[in-house]
């Protein structure tokens, strides 16, 4: 069996297809330590790698020993964690795995990757399968049929990378990763506005992704709508991350000609409807899932 995974920087998507039935999901990218004072009591999911005992997915949330996400090494030191708790809350077992990297991270992380995802102990259990590393967009190219010349734009919670194809074969001259380009953008300034509006309330990374997803704050049993904080955050984030990538003089002209601009990944279900229609975008169905499908596509040939 393969496991295709995103693990992103606020949620892990992943596929497989299992006895002809094709399973498509995702779990917060969360985690954080558990204290000593609290190992074994109450927890039946902890999940112990390398000495340390973690919560993982939402269980993580509420956590005052929670890890951040967006580190240097998150995903080389952590990502056994997430495929662990896939395989367990799904019971597989898969003899390949895929994992990704943005093209910003891949040349330089892509063995480090390749190598703690090959064999690990999680609960004094060993995990050891076949690992393929694949670079972000290369599965939404797949998802959408590998067209000839594409522009393909893959937007996360942390990275934007932008992936050109030419000629049927993906460019490494003309692609590029951006890190701290993604929907934290977003994130950033509906945080600085809830700070601004409720007292100085800071929340976490989990937190606001939360309110992004709902449109709704809670506080102290209150709802508060932030809808209209979130659209205007939106509309200027989609002019600005497009101005960025479609200016870029490396692929400018590439951008005009080009029939094939997809955006997919997370952040695409934030690009404003009137930019989409001005850009002239293709936005996939399940754009989140749009990596996984095109890895798990790639992965079996």
């Amino acid at each position: 069996m393969i496991l295709a995974t995103d693990i992103g920087y606020s949620f892990t998507k992943y596929a497989y297809a299992d006895n002809g039935v094709y399973v498509m999901n995702k779990i917060p990218t969360a985690l954080a330590r558990i204290g000593t004072a609290f190992n074994n009591i109450g927890e039946s999911e902890l999940y112990e790698y390398n000495g340390q005992q973690y919560n993982v997915g939402e269980k993580a949330f509420d956590s005052p020993l929670s890890i951040p996400t967006r580190t240097n090494d998150f995903l080389t030191t952590y990502s056994p964690l997430f495929l662990a708790k896939i395989i367990a809350d799904r019971k597989i077992i898969p003899d390949t795995i895929c994992v990704s990297l943005s093209i910003a991270e891949y040349k330089n992380k892509k063995q480090e990757l390749k190598k703690t995802c090959e064999y690990f102990i999680i609960n004094k259990k060993e995990y050891r399968q076949d690992v393929l590393v694949l670079a972000q967009g290369l599965g939404i190219w797949a998802n959408a049929g590998k067209p000839k010349n594409a522009l393909i734009v893959d937007i996360g919670y942390n990275t934007v990378d932008v992936l050109v194809i030419k000629d049927g074969v993906p460019s490494a001259e003309y692609s590029s990763g951006y890190t701290n380009k993604g929907t934290c953008i977003i994130a950033s300034e509906l945080s600085d506005r809830i700070k601004k509006d409720f007292n100085g309330k800071t929340l976490s990374d989990f937190e606001i992704n939360d309110v992004l997803q709902t449109g709704v704050f809670m506080l102290n049993r209150k709802s508060y709508n932030m809808s209209d904080t979130i659209n205007a955050a939106k509309k200027s984030y989609s002019k600005t991350i497009l101005d960025m990538v479609l200016n870029d003089i490396k692929i400018k002209n590439i951008a005009e000609r080009t029939n094939n601009l997809i955006l997919a990944g997370g952040g695409a279900l934030f690009i404003d409807e009137y930019i989409k229609e001005q850009y002239g975008i293709e936005i996939p169905d399940n754009p989140e899932y749009a990596n996984v499908n095109g890895f798990l596509k790639l992965a079996q040939g």
